[in-house]
């Protein structure tokens, strides 16, 4: 619903109500109808017009139809809510009236059409503005007819009546608290007219008594522009001397800080002085305690090593005769050792030849006798006996003689080198490693306790 709608309007449409409600009453033409509103773009002229001073070009207002915004809201609110329960009676009534349609078309019997009461209900109709069709016309004269025709019906029918009767009375107290609302807001308004038109003539008052006071206030302001032009050159001679001043604070602070440096540095530097006059104090005097415990030290030490000295000497001297002792069993026993190592060797030499000899046999084709070779006296010196019933030919013997001759250098080349590689990197043959580690045993206590090398008995 729009909020534009004129009051005149409204007033019209709650007339309309009354005239159509079933109880055929008109209402009573008590007071008398309000003012239109005016439009709600006059809510935004200046205070100027609304003290009575219209602007330029239009004609003056009357006060008594300018209303504030809060109450043109107000009586819009109170409109709308007559308008919305208007239209929920209206529909509460046309549900009524289809439901006893229904009813009576159900039971319907002949309809007298000349009915007065039929005729009322179709002029109330066309009168409310609802132009009715002729079936809707006639199926009212017959549930009008049907009412008064069954009385199983008039209960009900005169309950609806009452409830609607209740409504009809509840809407006109409704509408009279309307009335009363807007009397009150016409009194409001009346009465802030009113308060306006006091306040206008106030100002004008004031403005009428205002000349004078301008006048007093002008001279008041020109003193006291004087005053100020005054305060501020003597401001301006304050801030100078205050800076000058601040000038020669900054120097003499600046100039002591400057002192206070140099004293902090000084300071700081005698400091660092003291703690190391005090650190290489406390070093010396731990080194001199060092030195007196190391004193005291070594000559518990070299007493000690005197008495070992002595003691190490007598059992020096009996281990060395049990060495000596050791020392011919030990060259016995790897003189043995030796032969064997050798009489070993002799035999893989030997079959080496006898191999080298079958190779040389199957490379000439020459077959002879195996005849198994005399050990010699000396290494190297294997000869294989010759049979005495087959020659042998020259160029065989010669190989053979070569072949030996030639092992035998192998083997005494390979024995000096093998001498010569155990004496430049220090390994010894089994017997001397026995000797000399049988003589380690015997030098490393010595060497532990006074720290001087002690070499074993030579051979």
């Amino acid at each position: 619903m729009s909020s534009a709608r004129p009051p005149r309007l409204v007033y019209t449409s709650s007339r309309k109500l009354q005239s159509s409600s079933p109880s055929k009453k008109a209402k009573p033409e008590d007071s008398e109808e309000p003012p239109p509103l005016p439009p709600s773009d006059s809510m935004a002229e200046p205070a100027a017009a609304v003290a009575g001073a219209p602007p330029d070009g239009e004609e003056p207002r009357n006060p008594k139809m300018d209303f504030s915004k809060t109450d043109l809201l107000k009586l819009l609110s109170y409109l709308e809510g007559e308008l919305q329960a208007r239209d929920v009676v209206i529909a509460v009534l046309k549900t009524e009236k289809v439901k006893q349609l229904l009813n009576t078309s159900r039971y319907s019997k002949s309809a007298n059409l000349n009915d007065p009461h039929a005729a009322l209900y179709r002029d109330n109709l066309a009168s409310s503005g609802n132009i009715a069709s002729r079936q809707s016309s006639i199926q009212a004269a017959y549930s009008e007819h049907e009412m008064r025709l069954l009385n199983d019906q008039r209960v009900g029918v005169k309950e609806q009546m009452d409830s609607l009767a209740a409504l009809v009375m509840q809407q006109r107290q409704t509408q009279g608290k309307m009335v009363e609302v807007l009397k009150d807001a016409e009194d409001r308004y009346k009465q802030v007219v009113q308060e306006l038109e006091d306040e206008r003539r106030k100002h004008e008052h004031t403005t009428a008594q205002g000349d004078d006071i301008t006048y007093g206030l002008e001279i008041e302001r020109s003193r006291l522009k004087q005053e100020l032009e005054h305060e501020k050159e003597t401001h301006k001679a304050l801030e100078m001397e205050l800076q000058k001043i601040q000038e020669q604070f900054e120097a003499e602070k600046n100039r002591q800080k400057q002192i206070v440096l140099l004293l902090l540095a000084e300071r700081k530097k005698i400091i660092i002085k003291y703690i190391e006059e005090r650190k290489r104090s406390e070093d010396l005097a731990q080194i001199l305690s060092e030195e007196k415990m190391r004193v005291d030290t070594i000559a518990e030490g070299l007493e000690e090593e005197s008495k070992k000295c002595l003691r190490m000497e007598a059992d020096l001297e009996e281990q060395t005769a049990a060495y000596e002792v050791e020392r011919k069993m030990l060259h016995q026993s790897l003189a043995r050792e030796r032969v064997l190592v050798e009489i070993k060797e002799q035999e893989l030499e030997i079959q080496q030849l006898r191999a080298e000899l079958d190779l040389l046999r199957k490379q000439t084709g020459i077959r002879h006798p195996t005849v198994a070779p005399q050990l010699p006296t000396k290494p190297g010196g294997l000869m294989p006996s010759r049979p005495l019933d087959l020659p042998e030919p020259q160029s065989f013997r010669v190989s053979v003689d070569s072949i030996l001759a030639s092992s035998s250098a192998s083997m005494a080349a390979a024995a000096a080198a093998a001498a010569a590689g155990s004496a430049s990197s220090g390994i010894l043959p089994p017997g001397a490693a026995m000797i000399s580690s049988v003589a380690t045993k015997v030098v490393q206590p010595t060497a532990t306790v006074s720290s001087v090398p002690v070499s074993g008995p030579s051979n």
